[in-house]
């Protein structure tokens, strides 16, 4: 029998909450499959089972915060029916007679079908009780389903459980307001749930009835309806309450200091150009320079805290991306190990990802640098970001577009980035700054040619 334990997602984080289970009891899981959606101080990632086998127990419930280590849930081999009947019906280890089971005394024990296990989990039928019709005895689905009206009072019929396909937002929508999926579905609407279905559908906390098809008319002596205030209280996500407590930290605690500079990308955009499809793209491109160009700058690739200053080897590059509940920042862990068209695929599926809630507890490592990137909104030149703790440097991204640049006495159009670059004053200072911006220019020459 295997722990699934809450893991540590990110840094300083102490606790976590199960938001949704993936596999219910009985179901067999893969390594490396996902088991449950967690969440941290600052994202949701999905939880993986380092094992193969059968959920055989959930052991907190949805919502309920549990520490960092705590096991959640308990996986066992797909191959050790007895130990699968043992945990389920109530720890029994021993015959009548109160002789230990050997091997091979309980043909029952050793001959259940796959579909009889997870029957058998599923709604703790106790083996004892159950005579198998199979070939040689042995237990097959039919002999549990037929035992289900006299011990549980359900139905014979099993019902196959109906994979629920929808997205993050509608699961995210469906949370807010207590409703299972399940429920929606009954609900009438249809699979994958969208969220055009939720409108069609009056939504209560905790409860859901199918709206009207044709509006109801006011009666004539109706009094109007009260009017809406002009203030709605918006409540806070976990990960906005964290992030703005961390970041206020980082502002109180470390003491900025900031350099801008501005890049000609033309030449690397025809050096693009020339990749295969998928051809990486500018922003791709930037977020490689400055691997890079951290290996060039160590320095700044670095974490401080408790006064202790770590210069790291390996580039954990944390990428910003903006979800409806807060910013997070994932991490491509060895990113210096990726050549551009790797890091662009490895950093579109990280994104991707993201905003999907379904990262895993290896994309939340702690970052050495951060890149928060801004320019998909073209009004944006340039900006400042707080340095991500315990980190000591970020690198600020605004637009890239076409800006007038003088080169050799001419006065040409060209495409131009802004950079920005924060460092904390405490363990770096601006020639530090200033070395990470020459060498980047240096390693986009480089590039260029």
């Amino acid at each position: 029998m295997t722990d699934i334990l809450m893991p540590n997602l990110e840094f300083d984080t102490h606790s976590g909450r199960v938001v949704r289970w993936l596999k219910q009891p009985g179901e067999t899981v893969k390594k490396g499959e996902a088991i449950a959606v967690v969440e941290s101080d600052r994202t949701h990632a999905e939880l993986e089972s380092t094992t193969s086998g059968v959920v055989v127990n959930r052991m907190v419930e949805v919502g309920t915060e549990v520490a960092v280590g705590a096991v959640i849930a308990r996986v066992v081999a797909p191959d050790d029916p007895a130990m699968l009947a043992t945990i389920m019906t109530g720890g029994k280890g021993e015959d009548e007679d109160g002789d230990a089971d050997t091997p091979g005394t309980d043909s029952r024990r050793t001959m259940l079908s796959p579909v009889a296990q997870r029957l058998v989990i599923q709604h703790g039928i106790d083996l004892e009780q159950l005579q198998g019709t199979g070939t040689s005895g042995r237990i097959t689905r039919h002999d549990p389903e037929r035992h289900l009206p006299t011990s549980t009072g359900q139905s014979p019929t099993i019902k196959k459980t109906t994979e629920l396909l929808t997205g993050a937002n509608v699961r995210r929508t469906t949370d807010d307001v207590e409703i299972s999926l399940e429920d929606v579905l009954v609900g009438g609407a249809g699979n994958p749930i969208r969220l055009a279905d939720l409108q069609d559908l009056r939504i209560h906390t905790g409860t859901i009835e199918a709206a009207d098809s044709t509006p109801t008319e006011p009666l004539a002596d109706a009094p109007p309806p009260p009017s809406k205030s002009d203030t709605a209280e918006i409540k806070l996500s976990r990960i906005r309450q964290t992030t703005g407590k961390r970041l206020s930290e980082s502002m109180r605690e470390a003491p900025h200091f900031y350099v801008t500079g501005e890049f000609d990308l033309e030449d690397a955009l025809r050096k693009l150009e020339l990749f295969p499809p998928p051809q990486p793209r500018l922003n791709d491109l930037v977020q490689y320079l400055t691997v890079q160009t951290l290996v060039k700058v160590p320095e700044l690739n670095a974490t401080y805290a408790e006064l202790r200053l770590n210069q790291h080897t390996d580039v954990n590059l944390a990428i910003a991306v903006a979800l409806n509940e807060g910013q997070i920042t994932p991490v491509i862990p060895k990113a210096q190990h990726y050549s551009l068209p790797g890091l662009a695929t490895a950093s579109h599926d990280l994104i991707h990802r993201a905003r999907e809630n379904s990262l895993q507890a290896q994309d939340l490592s702690t970052g050495t640098f951060t890149i928060s990137n801004l320019g998909i909104i073209s009004q944006v030149d340039h900006f400042t970001a707080v340095i991500n703790p315990p980190q000591v440097g970020i690198l600020a991204v605004g637009a890239i577009k076409q800006r007038p640049v003088v080169r050799q006495g001419g006065l040409h159009v060209r495409h131009t980035v802004h950079l920005t670059l924060s460092g904390d004053h405490r363990v770096v200072d601006g020639m530090s700054l200033g070395r990470f911006m020459a060498a980047f220019q240096s390693e986009l020459d480089y590039f260029s040619r």
